[in-house]
């Protein structure tokens, strides 16, 4: 590589001085010829109609936006329902793949911002669902147009009443845009010529589509009913009893024969035979009329234009809207609804005149053609009489016009609440914001109101997550380095803290007095972890400052992938508290706010996980207390404490549910005995130990066992020395340290100065015990089964198994073995047996004076936790390690000032905060760092934008998305991105998780985009008046900014916004200033 670079570095230095002609092109084929010229690729092309599907795909849910589970579905028992008005009902399902197939669903809506479709339920809509009802209850056939302004939701209440139509088993048919009927996309030729009439033409391919649409959508209905008639017409017999599903598919798959398949199956739908006259109700659905009622682009055989009305397609079904002679309908009967267009149309001077005198025809009370008031065509003004015929000629008395307007707001109220409740809109919803929304969206005009709600839009585009960063640059000066992970600590706020750095391999240059006690404890143990521990890797943190780090310096595949749960506390921790990591030790979890924990764990409870531990004050043997139960948000469910109240506290050692949703908890209470057997006084202190089993639920006592009733003081291996003279210096002669319950409700609990493990029976008697003065057992295995000394930890498994912790040690003077290690052994109650199945041997070979945990882990691996040694081994059940990782430096694992207590590992947790995600961006990376306290099912990150100066008024836009990798993720943030920022978060379907607050990275950059007069934001007056503007919080031109872009404002919200508001003299003043400001 060498060979290559270094010529081209020397060219390019040549080319920085003055060369011209021949030496310049010489100096470029030098180079050139360098490097292997690459084969133009060339780029493969979409396939035949790729284009075009993508622009007509149609998205139904956006797994982004919040589920809605207030919402009722679209049922026949809320069709044409009052009660219903202005509420949003859901689109069933099932439905779903019938509204897609006859092309129900347009790509202008806005499916795709919601969870799952749901149509308001307007006034117009209770209208439609009346006629569906009358038409079940009456068979007759009812026709309707719907016509009014642009973004007024026709095509949605054309939708609405298909899916009326699909709920009631109707044959729905439905004619989407009736631009593709007169666009000539498609095949066309003329029909045998008629002498009374101009030429007619039918559309094969057209047709087609329709019999496709037709025997998707409706193919539960139609595959019920079989071909009845005779159709001679046909080129070939049908098969007898062919069902009309089948007929439909055949002309769907052959254009030649449409027409005719369509002619017969609307004979088939619409005259019934002797035999059967159970047909089902036609709903007919035509959309964008205007198209329908002109010339199309279609040329007869002079190069004329042909008129829509000589396609027989469209002759069809405008006869079935205007009730020509020619239309036929079944005995069910059934409805037809046409619907204008307000956009992308031609202007049709006689469809206006049209509606308007059909308006007049249907009006209360009626204006007859010879009134005054009725509504003639200006006779200087091209009219088609053809249009105005088809209205004038049919037989229209059950013709309706719906003039179809903006909602009302009490409809307004029910759609925005429908936004701000799938998150889309961060507002609170009262009546002053609906009408504020109302009156900017033209009096409430569906489209417009969507306008003003919220809309966000992910882009889930996969983004690879950057390398995190030390968030002291630590990494960057070479301090940290190697492949390791880490535990975060702390979580106060990060905007507050300076900017520090290190220098010569130490954080320096930062006074204690400017920054926080906990932030300069960081830095220091940062540095000290770094240079006493060997490889370590500190990675990311800039939301969240760190105190621990964690080396694996075993790590196998086969290492079990659950959450791993520990207690860190020490002089090394500033804060204590639970924590949880993952498998690559990157923090999950961690709150200081409960001081020093103890024995953190998750646990069931009536069928619910709960994250428990212990928390108060330790006094270095036993713990003053109460025991925590935290939910999923990581809120506390229930504080329990012992039964009995008085004096008695819930000790540190052990807080464990059984499988009968009990709790098991050991108690330390101060009592007077004789302490002569051991040379103490005749009324001595000691501190006897308890245990309880309480029901969690009404708090009751069921169980409780005292050591002093069944051991005597001479038993116990501690010496009395001092001990015992008075209550503060009492002896601890048994400390009881773990209790566990069998499936036969035998107690097994843990005494360390006894070295015994003791079963106890559910009347208080003792029934074995394993170790200690009074061993009950015969080892087989020399002795290895039952010289564990100082033990914690022990837990009774299937088949009389037991795991132990030993120690082997206590404290000076108190030396056994010369490492610790975890014992697996299995008893046999009839003979009496003790045999060590396996052991678990401390990788450091070094004994841990306390603490300390096993787990049988459910993949078969052994988990141990070595307690006051910073550390926790995974094995195989044979004693293979697997991993082995320290939380702290192993040169410290003497001094204690790192320890966890326990370590445990689950995979069944799932944490679903109730805090936000925590962001800060910092100015001199350029980039936004998040994280998540707790949140475990995040799977990426999308950095979003605004363009408003308060963002919860404001849409927000995808800018960026990243993974997760690890607690915390950093984005950078570029200056052509949106000026205020936030993060979501987002699991693996895809669901929105969360929200931060919102961050303006560099808002004295930002401000000049809004108060640019050329010269890029510089003048500090026209800037002054920027931050005048944003700060105002005027609601009516924070409105205005939303929907309008800058330039459009003065003609567009002018025209059409403001006529509302023209009483009000003062907010027409601030309008214009603002408008002559922007």
């Amino acid at each position: 590589m060498s060979a290559i670079t270094t010529p081209a570095l020397n060219v390019v230095k040549k080319k920085t001085t003055q060369v011209t002609g021949k030496k310049v092109f010489a100096l470029r084929e030098q180079r050139s010829a360098q490097f292997k010229k690459k084969a133009r690729v060339k780029p493969n092309l979409p396939a035949v109609g790729e284009r075009k599907a993508l622009r007509k795909r149609i998205v139904l849910s956006s797994t982004n936006a919040l589920p809605v589970s207030s919402m009722q579905d679209l049922s026949q028992d809320n069709i044409g329902n009052e009660e219903f008005q202005s509420k949003m009902l859901g689109i069933p399902d099932e439905m779903l793949d019938q509204l897609r197939a006859v092309d129900a669903f347009k790509t202008s809506q806005n499916w795709s911002l919601f969870r799952r479709p749901g149509t308001l339920t307007r006034k117009e809509t209770v209208v439609l669902g009346n006629m569906v009802k009358d038409v079940n209850g009456t068979p007759g056939v009812q026709r309707m147009i719907l016509d009014g302004p642009k973004l007024s939701g026709k095509s949605i209440l054309l939708l609405q009443a298909m899916s009326m139509g699909f709920l009631n088993d109707w044959v729905v048919i439905n004619i989407p845009e009736g631009q593709d009927l007169t666009i000539a996309h498609s095949s066309y030729h003329p029909l045998s010529s008629q002498a009374d009439g101009p030429q007619l033409y039918t559309q094969p391919d057209l047709t087609a589509a329709l019999l496709t649409r037709i025997s998707r959508s409706n193919k539960k209905v139609l595959s019920k009913l079989n071909l009845k008639h005779e159709h001679p017409e046909f080129p070939e017999p049908l098969q007898k009893n062919i069902s009309l599903d089948r007929l439909a598919e055949r002309g769907a798959s052959n254009p030649s024969i449409a027409p005719t398949v369509f002619d017969a199956l609307w004979k088939e739908l619409t005259v019934p035979t002797a035999e059967d006259s159970k047909l089902p109700p036609l709903l007919v659905s035509i959309d964008s009329l205007n198209h329908l009622m002109t010339e199309t682009a279609y040329r007869d055989a002079d190069y004329k234009p042909i008129h829509a009305h000589q396609f027989g397609l469209v002759r069809h079904f405008l006869s079935l809207l205007f009730n020509k002679p020619e239309a036929t309908f079944g005995p069910a009967g059934g409805i037809v609804l046409g619907a204008t267009s307000g956009s992308n149309v031609p202007g049709n001077y006689a469809l206006d005149v049209a509606l308007r005198q059909l308006s007049a025809r249907t009006a209360t009370p009626l204006i007859s053609a010879d009134s005054p008031e009725f509504p003639l065509p200006d006779p200087y003004h091209r009219v088609d009489k053809r249009v105005v015929d088809i209205f004038n000629t049919g037989n229209d008395s059950s013709l309706q016009l719906r003039l179809v307007s903006g909602l009302s707001k009490a409809e307004a109220k029910g759609y925005l609440e429908y936004f701000a409740q799938s998150g889309l809109l961060r507002e609170k919803i009262t009546d002053d914001l609906v009408t504020e929304k109302w009156s900017l969206s033209a009096s409430g005009l569906v489209g417009f109101v969507e306008q003003a709600a919220v809309r966000v839009r992910t882009e889930l585009h996969a983004a690879r997550g950057s390398i995190f960063r030390c968030p002291f640059q630590l990494k960057k000066n070479g301090l940290i380095k190697g492949g390791v992970y880490h535990l975060l600590h702390d979580f106060e706020s990060y905007e507050s803290i300076k900017e520090l750095d290190a220098v010569n391999r130490l954080p320096v240059h930062v006074p204690a007095t400017e920054v926080p006690m906990w932030h300069a404890i960081c830095l220091r143990l940062l540095a000290l972890t770094a240079l006493l521990s060997g490889p370590l890797g500190v990675e990311g943190a800039e939301s969240v400052p760190r105190a621990i780090s964690t080396t694996a310096y075993y790590q196998s595949k086969w290492c079990d992938k659950g959450y791993t749960f520990i207690e860190p506390r020490g002089v090394m921790v500033s804060k204590p508290g639970p924590a949880i990591m993952d498998s690559n030790g990157e923090l999950i979890w961690i709150e200081d706010k409960y001081g020093q924990a103890m024995d953190f764990k998750m646990q069931s409870y009536n069928g619910s996980n709960y994250l428990t531990f212990w928390a108060g004050k330790d006094s270095g043997t036993y713990g003053s207390g109460k025991y925590y139960m935290l939910d999923s948000s990581y809120e506390v469910y229930k504080i329990v404490e012992p039964a009995g109240g008085g004096n008695l506290t819930g000790d540190l050692h052990e807080f464990h549910i059984t499988k009968n949703d009990t709790a098991l908890m050991t108690i330390y209470e101060p009592a007077i005995v004789d302490l002569t057997s051991i040379g103490g006084p005749k009324k001595g202190w000691i501190y006897d130990s308890l245990f309880q089993e309480v029901n969690l639920t009404s708090g009751e006592l069921i169980f409780q066992w005292r050591a002093s009733d069944h051991y005597s003081m001479n038993e116990t291996y501690k010496h009395l020395k001092t001990a015992g003279r008075d209550k503060k210096d009492a002896l601890d002669f048994f400390h009881i340290n773990s209790i566990d319950k069998d499936d036969h409700g035998n107690y097994i609990i843990s005494s360390r100065y006894m070295q015994t493990i003791t079963c106890i029976r559910p009347t208080g008697e003792i029934k074995w015990i394993l170790g200690g003065k009074r061993n009950m057992f015969k080892d087989l295995s020399d002795g290895a089964a039952t010289n564990f000394t100082w033990q914690h930890h022990v837990r009774v498994h299937e088949n009389n198994t037991l795991t132990i912790f030993d120690n082997g040690k206590f404290a000076k003077g108190y030396f056994i073995a010369d490492k610790s290690r975890a014992l697996l052994v299995s008893l046999d109650l009839e003979q009496m047996t003790v045999t060590l199945l396996q052991d678990y041997i401390d990788p450091k070979q070094t004994p841990t004076p306390s603490q300390g945990s096993v787990q049988l882990l459910d993949n078969g691996n052994v988990l141990v936790g070595w307690g006051y040694h910073a550390a926790y081994t995974e094995y195989t059940r044979d004693g293979e390690i697997l991993c082995d990782v320290h939380i702290g430096p192993q040169i410290m694992f003497d001094l204690g000032w790192l320890k966890s207590y326990r370590t445990f590992r689950n995979h069944d947790w799932v944490g679903k905060p109730n805090t936000k995600p925590d962001v800060y961006y910092r100015p001199r990376d350029g980039r936004l760092y998040v994280s998540w306290n707790g949140a475990t099912e995040v799977d990426r990150w999308v950095l979003e934008g605004a363009r408003g100066p308060h963002a919860e008024s404001y849409a927000f836009f995808t800018q960026e998305t990243i993974y997760k990798q690890g607690f915390e993720s950093s984005i950078e943030v570029t200056s052509d991105m949106m000026p205020w920022i936030r993060v979501t978060a987002l699991d693996r379907k895809g669901n929105i998780l969360g929200h931060s607050e919102v961050v303006v990275p560099h808002p004295e950059k930002r401000l000049h985009r809004y108060a640019d007069d050329g010269d890029g934001g510089r003048n500090e007056e026209r800037r002054a008046r920027a931050v005048v503007y944003f700060e105002s919080r005027i609601k009516l031109s924070e409105a205005l900014y939303i929907f309008y872009n800058i330039s459009e404002i003065r003609e567009n919200i002018l025209s059409r916004i403001t006529i509302s508001i023209m009483s009000n003299s003062y907010i027409i003043q601030m309008l214009d200033r603002q408008l002559k400001f922007m």
